[in-house]
């Protein structure tokens, strides 16, 4: 897919666009060092704020436009008197979200191995929030077509009451990935109710009644596939229905890069 590296300069364009244009040389470097294909984009603003915000509703253009953020989390965000760094990081969720765009946050990407590395062994962990449109299913299924990560084994927890059917659902998931094509090992997770996010929750039972649902049925594989894929539309326009409710939300969900 298509990889738009943005930043943003501070000052004013007509003191600061000699700086901007070299600040924007040296990302291209970057990203030449570092093998990604793409393109680079500086915004200068006297605001950081400002210009994050201009950058996620103009990166891009028509088809090509961007529809997901990846952003690192605020570092020593706890022990920092600057309170513009969440801040900053807490507006940029929300205008994401009130863009209907996939948000990803990278937390200690300094500890991100590099291209060189190669893992023998290892667990790409992934804890599912069935309402997340997929997301979450597909980004360590592409981390594993990389040759750093290629060697892991990616595991998938879901959450279920301690008077739930465990191994019923644990079944269900494991058909459901066997016809996504995925390979990865399934744990259920028992928790007192308490526990449990009730929106998580409920969302995951609903995506096991479908599953046996579509037993019951007896379709075909072309038909099961079909059914498969429209359990991950509807988690795409709930989000967005949800998002056009409620623009306070903060969304989750990798085209664009901010820094």
């Amino acid at each position: 897919g298509l990889t738009i590296v943005g930043s943003v300069f501070p000052g004013t364009y007509l003191d600061k666009y000699a700086e901007a244009e070299r600040a924007e040389e040296n990302i291209r470097s970057s990203m030449g060092t570092e093998r990604t294909k793409g393109f680079c984009q500086i915004i200068v603003s006297p605001s950081v704020r400002d210009g994050i915000s201009h950058l996620i509703q103009s990166a891009g253009l028509g088809g090509m436009k961007h529809n997901t953020v990846l952003m690192a989390w605020p570092q020593s965000w706890k022990q920092t008197d600057n309170r513009f760094s969440w801040k900053n990081f807490v507006d940029t969720v929300r205008e994401t979200t009130a863009a209907q765009q996939a948000l990803l946050v990278a937390k200690n990407i300094d500890l991100f191995p590099g291209n060189q590395e190669r893992f023998s062994e290892g667990n790409i962990d992934i804890w599912w929030i069935v309402h997340d449109g997929g997301m979450l299913m597909l980004l360590p299924f592409l981390l594993k077509q990389h040759k750093v990560w290629r060697k892991c084994r990616m595991r998938i927890f879901t959450v279920a009451q301690m008077d739930d059917n465990s191994i019923q659902m644990k079944n269900d998931l494991q058909m459901f990935l066997y016809h996504l094509r995925i390979k990865a090992e399934v744990e259920v997770v028992e928790m007192f109710e308490n526990d449990i996010s009730a929106f998580t929750y409920e969302k995951t039972l609903v995506m096991e009644q479908r599953s046996q649902m579509l037993k019951q049925m007896q379709l075909s594989k072309n038909e099961r596939e079909r059914e498969i894929q429209s359990i991950t539309d509807e988690s795409r326009s709930s989000i967005r229905r949800k998002s056009h409710s409620n623009p306070q939300c903060i969304g989750q969900g990798v085209d664009s890069l901010l820094p």
